[in-house]
């Protein structure tokens, strides 16, 4: 196999990539390698990419059914050695899915202006946060209650995928939390 060129420049590949990298990523389908899979990882061996370091949840999307589901690491953040070594403490972060099937990231760049930026709005959104609540009052902390419970549920998901009464209670809190969104909304 060649060696990709990437003329020594740092490169990011972010997205969905609709295929899991190992066997180990994906919980309640098959536990063998398709041809998708090797298809993947030699496409990501060719253009030298491996996964930038990360926190958060491992399964970044869930196909919810009656019987079950199937969680699968489908969203990745990919970078070459270049990216590494110039921005070696950089890292994603991947969020709980809330009322998406797909789970959202940060990526964090020290002192990157980027990683400024974000730093300083997320500032900001404590202030508006605190601002809101003293205005608007029950109905934001209300939302914010089931969010928290929704997330709390994800977070066990996320460990125990196969947990039926873990689905159940994901789709009561996610019935809950959307309908406090849209008291929210109204008011």
């Amino acid at each position: 196999m060649g060696v990709f060129q990437h003329g020594g420049t740092p490169w990011i590949v972010v997205g969905d990539f609709n295929v899991s990298s190992r066997v180990q990523e994906s919980v309640g389908c098959s536990f063998r390698i398709s041809v998708a899979m090797e298809e993947f990882d030699n496409c990501l061996q060719f253009a030298e990419l491996d996964d930038l370091r990360f926190s958060g949840f491992l399964h970044t999307w869930c196909y919810k059914r009656s019987n079950g589901c199937i969680s699968k690491k489908l969203d990745r953040v990919l970078v070459n050695k270049e990216w590494m070594a110039k921005f070696e403490h950089s890292e994603a972060f991947f969020l709980p899915p809330s009322i998406s099937d797909h789970n959202l990231f940060l990526e964090n760049f020290h002192g990157n202006m980027q990683f400024q930026l974000c730093s300083k709005l997320r500032n900001l959104n404590k202030a508006l946060k605190s601002l809101n609540k003293n205005t608007v009052g029950d109905v934001t902390v209300k939302s914010i209650e089931a969010k928290a419970a929704l997330v709390e549920c994800q977070r066990n998901l996320d460990l125990q995928p196969l947990d039926v009464s873990l689905r159940i209670q994901e789709k009561e809190l996610m019935s809950s939390y959307t309908l406090d969104l849209q008291a929210e909304e109204d008011s």
